[in-house]
């Protein structure tokens, strides 16, 4: 995972990423006492996790450059364990690598009767975060130089409406595909296609007359993003939706890990 939880200074928790680990944690306890001993909790388990790689780590993976967090079998004894607690469930945790495709229960319909507060705070709190992660994950912008633009709005509103919020699922490494999975189709007019293999693909379609350098001119196209496989999804398909057709204009995969 590379969203991990913490508590502020003034004992309220936020959830980083861990390439902040330090800048947001200031390296104080329980969570840094050293390079190789970076600590925090799972957001969506609440046991304790350990940073895996990032400078000066003596703990480095020789399949991930960039650094994340693992789930530890016990508290460290070097840890101060107000704060950090330790779930001895924590292999049924979606974010648990040692289970084998165990991620593809965060697309089951967990519906719950309550909105998930906790789900609906961090997208209120990281708007601007999942917007840049949704754009790579699709290669459609939903950002400006300032914050969210119209098209992520239109994708979040579609995600509440259809009930997006009613589940247990929280896990912050999911929520931007959550959010695209589960909305409906949107307007495209005037949007914005970055990734090269989506404009060439709209580029030779009937739709390419429309787009302007990469810009999509067309008031009758709709944006949304299936998943290939509801039993056991693999991939995110981003489509775009015209009369009489569709067209897929990217991929991603369907697992947040």
């Amino acid at each position: 995972m590379h969203k991990v939880e913490i508590k502020k200074v003034d004992g309220r928790p936020d959830i980083i990423d861990v390439s902040d680990f330090d800048n947001l944690t200031n390296k104080r306890k329980p969570y840094f006492y050293s390079a190789s001993q970076r600590y925090a909790l799972c957001p969506t388990c609440g046991s304790i996790v350990n940073i895996v790689g990032g400078k000066g780590s003596s703990l480095q993976s020789t399949r991930n450059k960039n650094a994340y967090a693992s789930h530890l079998g016990s508290i460290p004894p070097i840890v101060n364990v107000q704060g950090l607690a330790f779930n001895s469930n924590y292999t049924s945790c979606p974010a648990y690598q040692g289970n084998n495709n165990n991620w593809q229960g965060l697309y089951k319909n967990n519906r719950t009767q309550t909105i998930n507060q906790k789900l609906q705070s961090y997208i209120n709190n990281h708007s601007q975060e999942i917007a840049k992660e949704m754009s790579e994950l699709t290669g459609v912008i939903f950002y400006n130089r300032t914050s969210t633009n119209r098209l992520y709005s239109d994708v979040l509103d579609s995600f509440i409406n259809n009930k997006g919020l009613y589940t247990n699922s929280f896990y912050p490494d999911f929520v931007s595909r959550q959010i695209l999975e589960v909305a409906s189709p949107v307007d495209f007019w005037g949007y914005i296609i970055t990734n090269a293999t989506a404009l060439s693909t709209v580029t030779k379609s009937v739709i390419g007359k429309d787009l302007v350098d990469s810009q999509l001119k067309s008031s009758n196209v709709q944006f949304v993003v299936d998943i290939d496989n509801i039993n056991s999804p693999k991939n995110l398909l981003v489509k775009l939706l015209y009369p009489n057709g569709e067209l897929v204009i990217s991929k991603a995969t369907a697992n947040p890990l």
